[in-house]
């Protein structure tokens, strides 16, 4: 594989995570619900691509990162390839407490 540019942080990306962590975590929810409505809401179609990771449970970035790339017991390989994916520029990211898996992180990302 060719090697990635770092992504840049975004503000807008940003806001959008942490509104996502801290709504999920206060009801107990996991997933990406309303993504594109959430997305219309925070960037105001500023990006062509875009994607969301979400990971429960753990507080160590360097674990939620593997956890993610590696995608054991998932459904797709849909974390794995936003992680990967070359059109990504921007990055927004946001860990909250969850009320049932303790922690939550949530990635933005945006192309």
């Amino acid at each position: 594989m060719v090697p990635l540019n770092a992504l840049t942080p975004a503000e807008n990306l940003h806001r959008m995570a942490k509104d996502h962590a801290e709504k999920s975590g206060k009801s107990g929810e996991v997933g990406h619900a309303h993504f594109e409505q959430r997305l219309a809401k925070f960037t105001k179609s500023d990006y062509m691509f875009s994607g969301e990771n979400c990971a429960y449970g753990v507080n160590e970035p360097f674990i939620i990162f593997m956890q993610l790339l590696i995608d054991d017991g998932v459904e797709n390989l849909g974390h794995r390839k936003n992680l990967l994916n070359k059109d990504f520029k921007k990055i927004g990211v946001s860990q909250q407490p969850h009320k049932k898996y303790r922690w939550n992180c949530v990635m933005e990302f945006g192309g």
